[in-house]
């Protein structure tokens, strides 16, 4: 002894800690056993592992409830929360600029200020959306010139076409002509 376990009862989990008692002459007296409540650590768990879980599902709306929470569990739940807000929100900003892009519009930049690899995503972005745009322009600027190309050449290819057409007639009255001369 000194032996220490823990005991789940139902819900409830306590520690419990079994000592010998002994006297000024280090005789043997009898045991002592101390109950140590750890439900309030219980609790703070299921609150970590609610957190955990919908963060791998992907669901980053959860947040740990602060009102079921002893005092002592209270100011680190509010730090985990914290952490999470600050993860989220620029996701969510990127998500919104993303789905804007998704539907051709290329207006749409994230704003929020930001550190850190929250910065870096931020800044990827939108110099993404800057270098389509700009391809885009560009695109759109050779544009003209291909279809005034076209134009005239479509033009060309009519001219000739006519030009074709009259000297094919004029061949055909010279034929006509040659053939009346004989």
């Amino acid at each position: 002894l000194p032996v220490s376990t823990e005991l789940k009862l139902g819900p409830l989990v306590f520690g419990v800690t079994a000592t010998a008692l002994l006297d000024d002459k280090g005789e043997y007296m009898g045991n002592g056993v101390e109950w140590t409540d750890y439900n309030a650590r219980e609790v703070y768990r299921g609150e970590v592992q609610k957190l955990i879980t919908a963060s791998e599902e992907g669901d980053l709306s959860v947040r740990g409830d602060l009102e079921v929470l002893a005092d002592v569990y209270r100011p680190m739940m509010e730090g985990i929360n914290s952490i999470i807000d600050a993860i989220v929100e620029p996701i969510r900003e990127a998500s919104t600029v993303l789905e804007s892009l998704a539907a051709q519009d290329l207006t749409q930049r994230m704003v929020g200020e930001y550190n850190g690899d929250h910065a870096l995503i931020k800044d990827n972005l939108n110099r993404a959306i800057d270098t389509l745009q700009d391809a885009l322009q560009q695109t759109a600027g050779a544009a003209t010139p291909v279809s005034s190309a076209s134009v005239q050449i479509s033009e060309g290819a009519q001219k000739l076409a006519d030009g074709a057409n009259r000297q094919a007639s004029c061949d055909e009255r010279i034929s006509a002509s040659m053939d009346e001369m004989e």
